[in-house]
């Protein structure tokens, strides 16, 4: 191994190929200050020293000198020779330092010079992710593995930017060639796993997830999504413990810790919950999700201020974030702080404005608010929007009696003739809204019908407990002591 003395005894005059030689190999050993005094001492010898002016630009890019990079680089493609390799070069070293414009040039000069070099394209399709053009980035993948089929990182590739796409069986396709090509590729194991979860193919993501962190347990976001994916299927325990497992090995890893505060939510966990989505935001304060999340739970404990200020914090963090603007509307709304709650569901309606849920909770605040017309208009517009919610129209039936002709009632029609699909919650809600329309509409024998089976469905979830019930009027028929 290359010493430092070793770099500190070359002196002039020393050529510059073997000067280039020493600083490239202490760079890749990382030592930058030793690297950096022999680039610059090729450039002093020959100052239009391609390879000297590429290797200093990405040591000034690794210490943070952008600026002094990309002059450097752009000093180099001055100097350039008319060959693939200078141009894959410069492509890298300006990708490097995020100028992907650049970056993008340069890997199609190199393409332009060899239209088959399956690196160049390989690197032009990442530039291209970068930038947001996945589907360009495809095209580059697939024109690489035209030239070079057995190629497992570019199939890899391929296939998560497919995903990008929502193709996700044509991702599996791509996953599955790499792995074909090589088997203890782990990367490609988890990317496998992520392309199966979204297909809802969860045992196949599991089995995935699994065999890339036994290849790799460094691999972190395979045992997140292993987690999550655990979660999905009601394997609860099985994905805590995975979480904790991966916390072990990385404490400060937020992304962990948030999915450990909703899978402990979701098991009203209340107070480990809290503790989690604190420590994420602790390690990811502009997470605006964990945010959001950990007002969710406030609210749950009645801590309604601390709540708002939670949500408050996410949409600074994320101006359209439309659920955290309901959630914070909600909270108001909790406050009988009417106006405010309004002001939110509308903020969040600007954004989405067909969104049914959160035009059905801004007619609840019109109605606390005694704008009655205003809640109706909200009510009508969320069910334009989602006719097939039978809560929208029972609570709208609440507001607005139902006359003759009124063409809610033939809305109803179509729960009638699909009620064995609907839920208990549906059914209930489905009777309650034609016993409330039977009753306006003055017929008697059919709203008690109607209202008797939405009330008989719902006594079957009412948990009741004679013993308890009976000792309880015992006490209070016999009084104290």
């Amino acid at each position: 191994m290359t010493s430092i003395a070793e770099a500190r005894e070359l002196r002039p005059p020393v050529p510059a190929a073997q000067a280039l030689e020493l600083a490239t190999r202490l760079h890749q050993q990382g030592n930058l200050r030793e690297a950096k005094n022999l680039y610059r001492y090729v450039l002093a010898k020959e100052r239009d020293h391609f390879g000297a002016l590429c290797g200093l630009a990405t040591l000034e890019g690794q210490l943070g000198a952008t600026a002094d990079a990309r002059e450097l680089l752009i000093k180099a493609a001055e100097v350039a020779r008319p060959r693939v390799d200078d141009h894959v070069a410069l492509g890298m070293g300006f990708r490097r330092i995020n100028d992907l414009e650049r970056a993008r040039r340069h890997f199609e000069q190199a393409i332009g010079l060899d239209d088959l070099h399956g690196e160049a394209r390989h690197r032009l399709a990442s530039v291209l992710i970068a930038g947001g053009d996945v589907a360009g980035a495809v095209a580059e993948y697939q024109r690489a593995l035209s030239t070079d089929p057995n190629n497992a990182e570019t199939h890899h590739n391929l296939g998560l930017a497919l995903q990008r796409l929502g193709q996700f069986q044509s991702a599996v396709n791509h996953h599955q060639a790499a792995l074909a090509i090589e088997p203890q590729f782990a990367v490609a194991h988890l990317g496998l796993g992520d392309a199966y979860r979204h297909l809802a193919r969860y045992a196949n993501a599991v089995a995935h997830y699994k065999r890339a962190l036994a290849l790799d347990p460094r691999l972190t976001d395979a045992a997140v999504n292993l987690g999550g994916t655990l979660q999905v299927i009601g394997r609860h325990e099985e994905a805590i413990a995975v979480y904790q497992q991966v916390l072990a090995i990385n404490p400060a890893l937020a992304e962990a810790h948030y999915n450990l505060g909703n899978l402990f939510a979701e098991l009203d966990n209340l107070h480990a919950a809290i503790a989690h989505y604190e420590r994420a935001i602790a390690l990811h304060p502009t997470l605006a999700a964990a945010h959001n999340n950990l007002a969710n739970v406030l609210r749950k404990r009645g801590l309604n201020q601390e709540a708002i200020t939670h949500y408050e914090h996410a949409i600074r963090l994320n101006p359209k974030y439309v659920a955290a603007m309901r959630n914070l509307g909600d909270a108001f709304l909790a406050q009988r702080r009417c106006e405010d709650a309004i002001v939110c569901y509308r903020a969040a309606l600007a954004l989405e404005p067909k969104d049914a849920v959160t035009l059905n909770h801004l007619a609840s605040a019109c109605l606390v608010a005694g704008r009655i017309e205003d809640a109706c208009s909200a009510y009508e517009a969320a069910i334009d929007i989602a006719p097939q919610d039978i809560g929208i129209q029972l609570n709208y039936a609440a507001v607005r009696p139902f006359v003759d002709g009124d063409p809610r009632l033939a809305r109803l029609a179509p729960f009638a003739a699909r009620e064995a699909e609907l839920s208990d919650d549906q059914r209930i809600a489905f009777h309650f809204t034609l016993g409330k329309a039977h009753s306006d509409l003055k017929d008697a024998e059919r709203s008690f019908h109607h209202l008797n089976i939405g009330n008989r469905l719902k006594r079957q979830h009412v948990v009741y407990d004679e013993r308890a019930t009976l000792l309880h009027i015992d006490r209070i028929r016999h009084g104290p002591g």
